[in-house]
């Protein structure tokens, strides 16, 4: 009998060593499961850069091309001074500059007086856009509509294409007529007016 009872505490301790080493089993094995996995990334750069947009123009009495933004280019109009029934043409031309190098469009946006002594209220005007090689006459103008001297063309305005770097030249042609009938009283006066030309670029 006392020889069973000595085995039980080594048989005890060899469990209790057993159940030790599973437990560092199942310990190894979690272990391996929260190992950080291999990783790697690429990155990207560019460079972006803002276009040019930019116009110039000349007038019917310009040498030459010229911002006119805020100074008015030069019409000179054909012919002398009005009288009733008269009619006489100039012409504005726009173009983007050589550093341009994105497209858009030029819109004769308004038309404002400037300078007045009784004249203006009687005085109308008709204008198309044409190319710069076109004459600015009585053919070119054709059917356009009549405005007073405080509008411009709408629905649709006028507009025309500009490509980039000075590659095309729109001219804004004008036909201005003192009507017939006009009273007597208008002899001698003068009014000023200043064309806005608004272009925008294509993107």
């Amino acid at each position: 009998m006392p020889r069973h009872r000595s085995r039980a505490p080594s048989s005890l301790r060899r469990r209790r060593v057993l159940a030790t080493l599973a437990a560092g089993l199942v310990l190894g094995v979690g272990a391996a499961v929260t190992l950080a996995a291999w990783n790697d990334s690429e990155t990207a750069s560019g460079q972006f850069g803002a276009s040019v947009f930019a116009t110039e123009s000349k007038g019917s009495g310009d040498a030459g091309f010229a911002d006119h933004g805020t100074t008015p280019a030069t019409l000179s109009f054909s012919g002398g001074a009005m009288s009733p029934g008269t009619l006489r043409y100039t012409w504005l031309d726009v173009r983007t500059t050589a550093a341009t190098n994105v497209g858009g469009s030029a819109v004769l946006s308004a038309v404002a007086t400037t300078a007045d002594t009784g004249l203006a209220s009687a005085l109308r005007y008709k204008v198309v856009a044409i190319a710069a090689t076109t004459s600015c006459d009585a053919a070119a103008i054709g059917s356009a509509a009549l405005l007073t001297m405080t509008q411009v063309p709408s629905a649709p305005a006028l507009s025309a294409a500009l490509a980039a770097a000075g590659g095309s030249t729109v001219r804004f042609c004008f036909e201005v007529q003192l009507p017939a009938g006009s009273p007597s009283s208008l002899q001698g006066t003068s009014a000023t007016f200043k064309w806005t030309v608004t272009s925008t670029s294509s993107s």
